[in-house]
């Protein structure tokens, strides 16, 4: 079974793509003249140029699902910061020096 691949008209410009040539041209010659994209013109486009790169990548990591994989991330380095810190007060303090440094101060909640 073949599919028939549909033609689109892509702006020169910009790089959105119609179905009819006639969107294009004016959307091209819009964008000349103007140097921005006319949102009633757009409006008729059947693809972005962002669209169209968004449609031509891999899915980002070989398909692992980004919000999972971030957050992963997001708790691992959570968890190594909290053992840096945690290593770094064990060295520079303890109890007894937090004690001893404070007796005559007072105390405060």
């Amino acid at each position: 079974m073949a599919i028939k691949e549909k033609k689109y008209y892509q702006c020169g410009v910009c790089g959105f793509e119609y179905d009819d040539k006639k969107w294009a041209e004016r959307c091209e010659e819009w964008c000349e003249e103007k140097g921005a994209c006319s949102v009633a013109i757009t409006a008729h486009a059947v693809r972005g140029a962002a669209q169209k790169a968004v449609a031509r990548s891999e899915p980002a990591m070989g398909g692992i699902n980004t919000a999972v994989f971030y957050g992963l991330i997001a708790v691992a380095a959570s968890l190594g910061f909290a053992l840096v810190l945690y290593w770094s007060l064990l060295l520079n303090s303890n109890i007894d020096s937090l004690v001893s440094n404070t007796k005559n101060e007072p105390f405060y909640f």
